[in-house]
């Protein structure tokens, strides 16, 4: 039998928990130069702030960052200076490759976060949006690593969409930014399946897409039918 698989951006259904969690901390010492490679990636301790300065021009900095568990990654700016744009991308050190970093998705502008499916070390490098501007002022960056409160995660994929039973009220947290959420259900005859929302945080707007999944097949993912705004049902043809 074939399963029916859900996809849902910004927000998912049933129910929606979107959960920020921030921790107090004094300044640190900031970033030390050079760490312009990933080789010379510079140790941050989470939950302490520490001043960055983009000087000179097209300047990068990298740091890591040890992670116990499964959760996100977090980094904050504040206090930019006038005329600096600040992006980041997260990577992964390889040691005995020729290119030693490996990104883990493409620039974004600060603040960021990253879902971390496991522990270890985490490399992320900060700099100039367009390369074009420095300063002798600093920022302070913040880190902060979330421990997983979606019981969802992972299911950034359709060969990891979570099982979920007709009825039953759902708990997901949409996060990070651009988070999609997999889910899947028997159908056992023809029908309308429907999915609704409720306590949905303010500026998220709940969307579901549907699919087909048969892992013989290819593609593996059939789509049925496309982005909606919950609540929506969709009709489920006949097995």
């Amino acid at each position: 039998m074939k399963s029916k698989y859900i996809k849902l951006t910004k927000a998912l259904t049933v129910l929606l928990v979107l959960i920020f969690i921030s921790c107090a901390g004094g300044k640190g010492e900031g970033d030390k130069e050079p760490n312009n490679e990933i080789d010379q990636a510079n140790d941050i301790t989470l939950s302490q702030p520490f001043s960055l300065t983009i000087n000179p021009k097209e300047d990068r900095d990298w740091f890591k960052v040890n992670l116990p568990e499964q959760g996100y990654l977090r980094v904050q700016a504040s206090q930019v200076p006038e005329g600096i744009g600040l992006e980041i991308v997260f990577a992964l050190y390889q040691e005995w490759e020729g290119k030693k970093e490996k990104r883990l998705r493409g620039w974004r502008k600060l603040p960021d976060a990253l879902f971390i499916s496991e522990a270890g070390t985490y490399y992320f490098v900060i700099k100039d949006d367009y390369d074009d501007a420095s300063s002798g002022k600093p920022a302070q960056i913040k880190v902060d690593f979330l421990k997983e409160f979606d019981p969802t995660e992972p299911n950034n994929a359709p060969e990891q969409a979570k099982p979920i039973e007709f009825g039953a009220d759902l708990k997901i947290a949409v996060y990070p930014v651009k988070d999609q959420d997999w889910l899947k259900v028997k159908v056992e005859k023809q029908g309308y399946l429907t999915i609704k929302s409720k306590n949905v945080p303010e500026g998220i707007t709940p969307e579901v897409k549907y699919f087909v999944f048969d892992e013989w097949a290819d593609p593996k993912v059939k789509t049925i039918r496309n982005w909606k705004k919950l609540p929506d049902a969709c009709l489920n043809p006949s097995q």
